[in-house]
C-alpha cells in the first residue's frame, strides 16, 4: 500500500526488492476512499486527484523498479 503521495516509491522499497529476490508478485495499491481525517487524510488517498494521477503515478513506480511481477491495485474506487 502506498502511505503516501508523492512517497510510494519509497514506501515500497523495501518490499520490491525482497519480492524480487523471491520471483514473487507484488501490487501496489492506490487508495481512492475519501478523506475523514481519522483514518483516511488527503495525504493517503487519490480521491481529489482521481486515476489519471493514480495511473500516472504508477508508471513512475514501474519504470523506477522495472519489475514484471509489479502491478496496480486499486482500492475503493467508484
Amino acid at each position: 500500500m502506498n502511505y503516501y503521495r508523492d512517497r510510494e516509491i519509497e514506501h515500497i522499497e523495501n518490499e520490491v526488492k525482497m519480492v524480487r529476490e523471491y520471483n514473487k508478485p507484488i501490487m501496489s495499491i492506490f487508495e481512492f476512499d475519501k478523506p475523514d481525517n481519522e483514518g483516511i487524510f488527503d495525504q493517503n488517498t487519490y480521491y481529489n486527484q482521481g486515476p489519471e494521477a493514480a495511473h500516472t503515478v504508477f508508471k513512475k513506480i514501474d519504470k523506477h523498479f522495472n519489475y514484471d511481477g509489479l502491478t496496480p491495485g486499486w482500492h475503493q474506487l467508484r
